[in-house]
C-alpha cells in the first residue's frame, strides 16, 4: 500500500485495547482524533495487498427469497433474534433503505478498507494508538469503517442509558447522558482527525450515518444470541438504527459528522425505547 496507508497498521495487539480503555472512561476525544487519522491513512493507500475482494455479503441483503442473513442459516439461532430478524424483514421501508445503503456504497468511490474495524483493534503504545489487524483490507466504501467506529459508539451510549443492558431505569440515566456526550465528542473528534488526513467524497457523511445504523442492527442480532426473547436495549437499538436508516440526512449532526447536536438523538431515543 505505500507509506501513506499500510505502515499504520501493526500486527500486535500489545497495550491497552481502544474497548479496555472506553469501558474504563479513559479513551479521549484526543485518541479519537488520532484514532480518525489513522483509518484516513489507511484509507489514502493507493492499493490493497494481492487478494483484493468484493464487498462481503450484506447482513441484511435482499435476495430473491426476501431477506437472507446470517441468523436465518443458523439452526442455533435463538428466538430473540429470530423475531428481531423477523421484525426488520417485515418493515418494507427499512428493507428498502438498507437496500439503497447498498447499491449508493458500490457507485461510491472505493478505498482500501480495513474491513473489520472496532474500538478493540485499536491499542494504546508509548508512541500513541496503533491500528491492528489489517489481514481483510479490502478495496470497498470507506464509509464502512467511518460507519462502524460511530456505530459502536452509538451502540454503547443506548446501553449505558439502559442501566448497561439490565433494562433498569433510573440511576443509569446520569451515566448515559456522560456517556452520550462522550460518544458524541469522540465521533466529532474521529471526523475532524479522518478529514484532515484526505478529501472526502459529497456523500462520505451520509453513507456513514448509514453504516453506523447498520451496525446498531447487527450488534442487536450479535447481543440476542442465547435469548428467548430481546432486551429492551436491542428492540432499542433496531428502533434508532431505522429512524438513522430512514433518514441519515438528518443524522450527521447528532452524530458528530458535522456540528454539535448529539442531545437531539442519543437522549431521546434511548428514553424513550427504555420506556417501551
Amino acid at each position: 500500500m505505500g507509506a501513506t496507508g499500510q505502515n499504520v497498521l501493526c500486527g500486535l495487539e500489545d497495550g491497552p485495547s481502544g474497548s479496555e480503555l472506553a469501558r474504563e472512561g479513559l479513551f479521549t476525544a484526543a485518541m479519537a482524533c488520532q484514532a480518525g487519522r489513522i483509518v484516513g491513512l489507511v484509507h489514502r493507500g493507493s492499493s490493497v495487498p494481492a487478494g483484493d475482494t468484493p464487498d462481503p455479503p450484506d447482513r441484511f441483503r435482499p435476495a430473491a427469497d426476501g431477506w437472507n442473513p446470517p441468523v436465518d442459516r443458523r439452526a442455533a439461532a435463538s428466538g430473540a433474534q429470530r423475531e428481531l430478524y423477523d421484525a426488520v424483514r417485515a418493515d418494507a421501508a427499512l428493507m428498502g433503505a438498507l437496500a439503497g445503503l447498498t447499491e449508493a456504497s458500490r457507485q461510491a468511490p472505493r478505498a482500501p478498507v480495513h474491513g473489520g474495524l472496532r474500538l478493540d483493534r485499536f491499542h494504546l503504545h508509548a508512541s500513541g494508538l496503533r491500528l491492528a489487524g489489517g489481514t481483510r483490507l479490502r478495496s470497498a466504501d470507506p464509509a464502512q469503517d467511518i460507519g462502524a467506529f460511530v456505530g459502536e459508539w452509538l451502540d454503547r451510549s443506548l446501553r449505558a442509558a439502559d442501566g448497561a443492558g439490565t433494562g433498569a431505569a433510573g440511576p443509569a440515566a446520569p451515566a448515559g447522558e456522560h456517556e452520550a456526550e462522550r460518544a458524541y465528542r469522540c465521533c466529532a473528534a474521529f471526523w475532524n482527525g479522518y478529514r484532515a488526513t484526505l478529501d472526502t467524497d459529497e456523500g462520505l457523511a451520509g453513507r456513514a450515518v448509514g453504516y453506523a445504523g447498520r451496525h446498531l442492527l447487527d450488534r442487536a442480532l450479535a447481543e440476542s444470541g442465547g435469548r428467548a426473547r430481546p432486551r429492551v436495549p436491542d428492540r432499542a437499538a433496531v428502533g434508532l438504527a431505522r429512524r438513522i436508516l430512514l433518514a441519515p440526512e438528518a443524522f450527521g449532526e447528532a452524530l458528530g459528522l458535522t456540528a454539535p447536536g448529539w442531545e437531539a438523538v442519543l437522549l431521546p431515543a434511548a428514553g424513550r425505547y427504555r420506556a417501551g
